[in-house]
């Protein structure tokens, strides 16, 4: 008996080298897999020593309401320069919402607002500000004075995210720190929540400033502040709790699931009471308000896979509170069914034939709805 134990020995101790051996082998590659995730989209880990300047320091137009401003381009209202016939005319429409109101990637004389000027004879004030969400969008709205008689809110779908978002640095990673306000439901109206205060000599302790802050690392986003040992166990949270990477799994637009009623984030009431409020806010200047929902050509994919719209939720929120949206989606594909011919890429802004098209498919709504003749 003595002997057999003694000759068991030299294999348990193999086996159990084999375990460490393998053990070792799946954290490495759990490792290696978290490293290039984080290398290719930046959203895994949070790194405050990436962060060197301040964009309040880098914008001379800084706006301690609403964040940053435009800072090139614009004309005495503030608004994108108008390259149309009809930029010196009355103003008809004012347009307000993000890049894909400000029409990035293109030159002037081919944004959409500008293109509807020309399409119905008389001026259409571009609003847009990249990087916006529809909070910032409804705030610069109600810091103006009346312009129009119609008044549009364009909210890209993705700008529900921004929506519950005050650092963009956790959502779209640079070097340049960028703060934002956002709004929180607060009983049946918006509470508006300014800009985070911060010492500007300390920008790495900016998340101690934050408290209204979905995205905030080790918070129920999935984001964290460190990757941990064990690296598997650390990966598997990931697969089930970060929201870009489930939303990679289950091959569905990141914002999508933000648009759930039950969301944690609360952003689908909080975009909702955002246009709610615009709509309030511009029957009390005597304006006509028209609300738009603009999708990314991810949100094309998925409705060809899925023949659901990723943002369907709060178009069937609105309509229980009898507000109307115009969806560019659908009237899009009616013209062109290859939506991928009007992208620069599809992560990325319109081309100049996406922008042509949403101006055409704009004015015919404005059409149908006897909003111009």
């Amino acid at each position: 008996m003595r002997l057999m134990t003694i000759c068991a020995t030299p294999k348990s101790a193999a086996y159990v080298i084999m375990l460490i051996v393998m053990v070792l082998a799946v954290e490495a590659l759990s490792y290696g897999i978290l490293i290039l995730i984080q290398n290719q989209y930046g959203l895994l880990v949070y790194d405050g020593k990436q962060i060197k300047e301040s964009r309040v320091e880098a914008y001379a137009n800084f706006d301690p309401h609403l964040g940053w401003l435009p800072r090139q381009e614009v004309d005495d209202f503030g608004a994108r320069i108008d390259a149309s016939d009809f930029s010196n005319s009355h103003t008809c429409i004012e347009m307000y919402g993000d890049s894909f109101t400000w029409s990035a990637e293109v030159e002037k004389q081919f944004a959409w607002p500008s293109l509807i000027s020309d399409l119905i004879g008389c001026r259409v004030l571009n609003f847009g500000v990249s990087g916006y969400g529809s909070d910032q969008a409804l705030m610069r709205y109600l810091k103006h004075k009346n312009y129009a008689d119609i008044v549009v809110l364009n909210h890209l779908s993705e700008n529900i995210i921004r929506n519950v978002n005050q650092l963009r640095n956790l959502i779209y990673p640079n070097g340049q720190l960028t703060l934002k306000p956002r709004y929180i439901v607060n009983g049946n109206s918006l509470l508006y929540v300014k800009i985070p205060e911060y010492y500007p000599n300390n920008i790495e302790d900016i998340l101690s400033y934050l408290h209204n802050e979905y995205f905030i690392p080790d918070g129920e986003s999935g984001i964290i502040s460190s990757l941990d040992f064990p690296f598997t166990l650390t990966a598997i949270k990931f697969a089930f709790n970060h929201y870009h990477i489930t939303a990679k799994i289950k091959r569905e637009p990141r914002h999508m699931a933000f648009y759930n009623y039950t969301h944690p984030s609360k952003a689908l009431a909080v975009t909702t009471k955002i246009m709610e409020t615009f709509i309030e806010e511009a029957k009390v200047r005597n304006q006509r308000p028209l609300i738009t929902i603009v999708p990314t050509c991810r949100d094309f994919q998925y409705f060809e896979s899925h023949s659901v719209l990723p943002y369907q939720n709060i178009i069937d929120a609105l309509s229980q509170k009898n507000i109307s949206v115009f969806d560019f989606a659908i009237p899009m594909l009616r013209y062109e069914t290859n939506y991928h011919e009007l992208y620069h890429e599809c992560s990325a802004h319109p081309n100049e034939e996406g922008y042509s098209l949403m101006a055409k498919v704009f004015v015919d709504h404005l059409n149908q709805v006897g909003l111009i003749n």
